[in-house]
């Protein structure tokens, strides 16, 4: 018989890690969270006005609380975003950094 190793707690623990990196994830993908060329992590107003109008911004000030610090990055600079890609990103995006 194999023991579990995680219990109820880590198991909540586990559940709500992987929520709030879901939630952040597809916040990047929609263009509302956005990295700059320093590896830190911005708002974009211009998204975050669109959601307001929506009515949809709320809980918005719990989510950008952790914003402005930098990302960790792998240890190994090759598996590094480039700062070309993140500017081409935000460019895509119309994201103006």
């Amino acid at each position: 018989m194999q023991a579990d190793v995680c219990n109820n707690d880590s198991r909540k623990l586990l559940t709500d890690v992987e929520s709030k990196l879901t939630t952040c994830h597809r916040a990047f993908d929609a263009g509302l969270i956005y990295a700059d060329d320093q590896h830190r992590l911005h708002l974009n107003e211009r998204q975050l006005s669109l959601l307001r109008q929506m009515d949809l911004s709320g809980g918005i000030e719990v989510f950008r609380a952790p914003l402005g610090q930098r990302i960790f990055l792998p240890l190994d600079p090759n598996q590094r975003p480039s700062e070309d890609f993140i500017r081409r990103g935000n460019r895509f995006r119309q994201i103006a950094v």
